[in-house]
């Protein structure tokens, strides 16, 4: 709970502080208070306007989890995303742009069992659609978007990404 807040007023600070619960606590799923709590640094980076900051936390957290967890691939994609929005060079732009698609493409490919995937669907496709806007591949975001249901189109984000 106090990470949760932490997290919600922006404060590193007060992450960094937090201890875990005690070990006869934890029960269930592997929890690594840790990589929790870098977990909610890099979303504080990515909330913050940070790109690069969110993108490298993220990804050590991809490459030591002991689980595989897609919305820390969705958020190390949605952070490099963000980097390359923050670049103000073209083709540095486009080059971040096409790494983090292809990261994303490899983590996607390798995960057939997608059934609890619903929750950041959305993010998913929004992510995918701002990759290839800032790649200029329109017909690629033209068939991402088509694939989308009226009601996912009608939202102002997505509106907005289209314009």
């Amino acid at each position: 709970m106090h990470l949760l807040h932490a997290y919600h007023k922006r404060d590193l600070e007060a992450i960094d502080k937090l201890k875990g619960p005690s070990s006869n606590y934890v029960h269930g799923q592997h929890f690594n208070t840790e990589e929790e709590k870098d977990f909610y640094r890099a979303l504080v980076w990515l909330k913050t306007g940070h790109g690069q900051e969110a993108y490298e936390l993220y990804d050590q957290i991809a490459s030591r989890a002991k689980s595989d967890r897609p919305v820390v691939a969705l958020n190390r994609f949605a952070a490099k995303l963000q980097w390359a929005g923050e670049t103000t060079d073209l083709n540095e732009r486009q080059k971040l742009a096409a790494e983090a698609l292809a990261e994303w493409q490899k983590f996607d490919m390798s995960h057939s069992d997608k059934k609890n995937w619903p929750d950041i669907e959305d993010s998913v496709l929004f992510d995918l659609l701002d990759a290839y806007e800032i790649l200029e591949d329109y017909n690629q975001f033209d068939n991402v978007y088509a694939e989308l249901d009226i009601e996912t189109r009608m939202r102002q984000d997505f509106l907005d990404i289209r314009v």
